[in-house]
């Protein structure tokens, strides 16, 4: 069963990840989706992505790390809209590598050590 506060544990090493994503990251939003096997949330400070999605899948016992950034676009004269476009996407990734991936790709630190 997926337990989402394991996963972002793992990726922040710490007993408190949510408050410790808004303290190094300015996250706001933490999501989850159970029936996906999902979490997600956004950061700042980063100019390649603003949102990470974590995937875990049941069968491999793997983890899947997708980077989003948010994207204005136009939909007609004087009127834009917003949409997520996927920058990179990590497959297969083990338990241990979360922390690693996230801050070799975005440049942002999770731990002050």
């Amino acid at each position: 069963m997926f337990d989402y506060m394991l996963t972002l544990t793992q990726l922040t090493l710490s007993k408190n990840p949510v408050c410790k994503l808004g303290l190094y990251l300015g996250t706001k939003n933490v999501y989850h989706d159970q029936k996906r096997n999902q979490v997600g949330f956004n950061f700042k400070m980063c100019k390649k992505a603003s949102v990470c999605n974590i995937y875990y899948d049941e069968g491999k016992d793997l983890y899947r790390m997708e980077f989003r950034k948010l994207k204005r676009i136009r939909l007609a004269l004087g009127v834009y809209g917003q949409e997520y476009e996927t920058v990179k996407v990590f497959e297969d990734v083990y338990c241990d590598q979360l922390k690693e991936i996230f801050e070799s790709f975005t440049g942002l630190y999770l731990s002050l050590s």
